[in-house]
């Protein structure tokens, strides 16, 4: 993974896989070797809510306007042995009253923002699931968490670092509260 891209805003919680990295290097070439590259526009999946500093450094560098189609979203897939997990979890809680914490792929805490945040879920007193990725000083979530955790939540939290169907979790009825952390803002689910 790749801290940083010269030419583009720094921002410590932003980190690249190798195949984002390849693109904006790529990008970036195609901006050194051609001083108009080929169409009228360049699009992206996004938002600037979320990603207008970085829109905004390609529209400068290749002087086109960034056109952005917005999160797309996937169809419901039912992948039973997700949905038979969880629900079986998320069904020994009443309902709305389970915190689901879900950042996404693309965002990444530092490990003191990390351990801030569960442990503050943990205060609430709540059941929460939390589907982050590692921090970035850590390789996996288990050694990121703080100390004493998992066995003083045992049972009424999980902390999981893989794939996990936010769509079939939201649909449950023990699910109550999103929070989801965008440029500050939180989303609360009706």
């Amino acid at each position: 993974m790749m801290e940083h891209l010269p030419g583009f805003p720094v921002d410590s919680s932003i980190k690249l896989h190798k195949h984002e990295a390849r693109l904006i290097v790529a990008l970036h070439s195609m901006g050194k070797n051609s001083s108009n590259p080929d169409g009228d526009a360049i699009a992206f999946k996004t938002t600037r809510e979320i990603e207008g500093p970085y829109c905004e450094t390609v529209e400068h560098k290749f002087k086109k306007p960034v056109v952005l189609a917005g999160p797309i979203l996937p169809e419901p897939i039912e992948t039973s042995n997700t949905k038979e997990n969880w629900s079986k979890w998320l069904k020994k809680f009443q309902e709305k009253t389970v915190i689901l914490c879900a950042f996404g792929r693309e965002y990444n805490l530092k490990k003191d923002q990390f351990q801030e945040l569960v442990l503050g879920f943990e205060l609430t007193g709540y059941p929460f699931f939390a589907a982050l990725k590692p921090p970035i000083e850590a390789e996996t979530i288990e050694e990121a968490l703080p100390e004493g955790f998992k066995q003083r939540t045992r049972g009424k939290c999980i902390v999981h670092s893989g794939w996990a169907k936010q769509q079939l979790m939201l649909s449950h009825p023990s699910v109550g509260f999103l929070s989801l952390i965008v440029e500050g803002t939180r989303y609360r689910r009706p």
